[in-house]
C-alpha cells in the first residue's frame, strides 16, 4: 500500500438528517476517517434547494488511490440530503528545512533588536536629525 493522501470534505446537510449515507460512500472507496466534526446548524445566506438553514460539518479522511476521489465526488452529487460539499487535498505535513531557517532568521532578528542599547539608539537618531 502506497502513501495515503489526506483530504478534507466539508458539507452542508439538510436539517435533522444524519450523515450515514455520506459515511457509507466513504466506506465504498475504502477511506479511513481521521477526524470527524460534530454537525452544527447554521443559517444559510441564501436558499439552497429550498432550505434556509443546514447542518455544516467537515471530516478528514485518508485514501490511497487518488482516483477514488472522482468516484466519491460523483456519488455525493447523487445524494439529495447533501446540499453542498467540497473536497480538498490537504497539504502534506512533512517538515522542511525552510521552517527551521525561517525560525533561525526570526531569532537572529530578535537578538539584533535586544542588543541595541539606548546610547546606540540616540547616536542613530542624531545621525538622522543631522
Amino acid at each position: 500500500m502506497g502513501d495515503q493522501q489526506i483530504y478534507e470534505l466539508g458539507y452542508l446537510l439538510k436539517n435533522d438528517l444524519e450523515n450515514k449515507a455520506l459515511l457509507s460512500e466513504l466506506g465504498k472507496i475504502s477511506a479511513e476517517i481521521v477526524h470527524n466534526s460534530e454537525p452544527k446548524t447554521i443559517k444559510l445566506a441564501y436558499e439552497i434547494k429550498k432550505q434556509n438553514s443546514a447542518q455544516f460539518a467537515y471530516l478528514h479522511f485518508k485514501v490511497s488511490d487518488a482516483g477514488k476521489i472522482r468516484e466519491l465526488n460523483d456519488s455525493l452529487n447523487m445524494l439529495d440530503d447533501i446540499l453542498r460539499f467540497i473536497i480538498i487535498k490537504l497539504p502534506s505535513t512533512k517538515s522542511t528545512g525552510k521552517k527551521k531557517s525561517t525560525k533561525a532568521k526570526i531569532e537572529k532578528t530578535e537578538a539584533d533588536f535586544t542588543s541595541l542599547s539606548n546610547e546606540k539608539l540616540e547616536e542613530k537618531l542624531e545621525e538622522f536629525v543631522s
